[in-house]
């Protein structure tokens, strides 16, 4: 994996910019990405919102994340919102 260009504008202060590796883009609508960046050596990850006509950095986080699917979750919650309601109870199976 090669560094991406647009962490050289990126301003973290827990994860190494100069090391770190996109590994995981995701479209979330059909002008910006949400990519997962790290460093899997140090076990560090951070989510950046770009726009993909300018490749504009939007937002990025900038908290170390330990794990990759986190990371993830906290850009997907920074760009579409938290839910209005809270999840469905689990479904309790009952044998009788």
């Amino acid at each position: 994996m090669t560094r991406p260009a647009f962490t050289r504008r990126l301003v973290l202060h827990y994860s190494d910019a100069a090391n770190l590796k996109t590994l995981r883009e995701e479209s979330v609508d059909l002008d910006h990405t949400l990519r997962i960046v790290g460093d899997p050596d140090n076990g560090s990850y951070e989510w950046v919102l770009q726009r993909d006509s300018d490749a504009r950095v939007i937002r990025h986080s900038d908290c170390g994340y330990g794990q990759v699917a986190i990371a993830l979750l906290d850009g997907l919650l920074d760009y579409f919102g938290a839910p209005d309601r809270p999840p469905p109870a689990p479904i309790v199976l009952v044998q009788s």
